[in-house]
Order: C-alpha cells, then sequence, then structure tokens
C-alpha cells in the first residue's frame, strides 16, 4: 500500500466567531492562500490546535453579509458580492483592523474582545469603470462560476 503525503503549512491564527475569538493554529497546502482556505470552510469545522477560546460578552454581528447571486440570470452587483476577506488583519496590539467597503476609505478598529474601538477614514473617490471594464469583470465572475480559467 502506497501512502502519499500532503505538505502543509502550520499558520498561526485568530478566528473571530459571532459569540468567539479562537486563537490556534490550522494547517493549509504548502504555500497555499490562508484566505482560500478560510472561504473553503465557510459553513463548515475549522480544525484549530493548540486553541484558545475567549468568549465575547455580547455577539457580534459586524463582519456578517449575505447575498444570493443567481448565475442563470446573473447581474454584476460588486456591491452586494463583495465581502472583506481580503481587507483585514490583526496587529500585533491585539486590534483587528478591517476596512468593511470596498467603495470608501474606512478601517474600523476593533479592540481583542472584538469592539468597535475607533474609525479610520477619509474623502475618497472611488473608481469608476466603463461599460468595457464592467464586462470584463462579469466575464471574470462567470468564469469562476463555471470553473472557466481556475
Amino acid at each position: 500500500m502506497v501512502h502519499m503525503q500532503v505538505q502543509k503549512d502550520q499558520v498561526k491564527v485568530r478566528i473571530k466567531t459571532e459569540s468567539a475569538i479562537i486563537s490556534g493554529v490550522v494547517y493549509t497546502m504548502l504555500n497555499g492562500r490562508l484566505s482560500d482556505y478560510i472561504t473553503s470552510h465557510v459553513g463548515k469545522f475549522i480544525p484549530v490546535t493548540d486553541a484558545e477560546v475567549k468568549y465575547l460578552e455580547k455577539p457580534c454581528k459586524d463582519l456578517e453579509k449575505d447575498n444570493l447571486i443567481n448565475y442563470a440570470d446573473f447581474r454584476l452587483d460588486e456591491k452586494n458580492m463583495d465581502f472583506c476577506w481580503s481587507r483585514w488583519v490583526y496587529g500585533q496590539d491585539n486590534k483587528t483592523y478591517v476596512a468593511p467597503e470596498r467603495n470608501e476609505y474606512r478601517i474600523n478598529v476593533f479592540d481583542a474582545d472584538g469592539n468597535l474601538e475607533k474609525v479610520i477614514s477619509r474623502d475618497y473617490s472611488s473608481f469608476e469603470r466603463d461599460d468595457t471594464l464592467t464586462r470584463r469583470a462579469t466575464m471574470r465572475v462567470e468564469g469562476v462560476a463555471t470553473g472557466v480559467g481556475t
């Protein structure tokens, strides 16, 4: 019998849920992106080793968003399809920095308990796509939905 060993990276994480912050280690594919790993586990169990759990006093709903996509009659709706998975970071100061909206210059700063501590912002003009660039973006999303180009 042949056993294949899959090489993995050990990644330290802090995962914020509605009721707790879980700190520990997850194992991802070697040279894989953590965002891909987390996205593939939405709604599923994420194994975290050496876990420490800190329960929050109040549920956190700040980082939730629901969006239903009808691929049979697809319309590009970037505002509703967008989520901040790739626009957050844990700082060395045990704070979480999140840019919740893709077209705003705003960073929400959360303390270690998940409470909004402050907001960093400034005036900002978002890039506007013309019809050609909108069509290209639509084709990219349609390609991801059908597996073309992945």
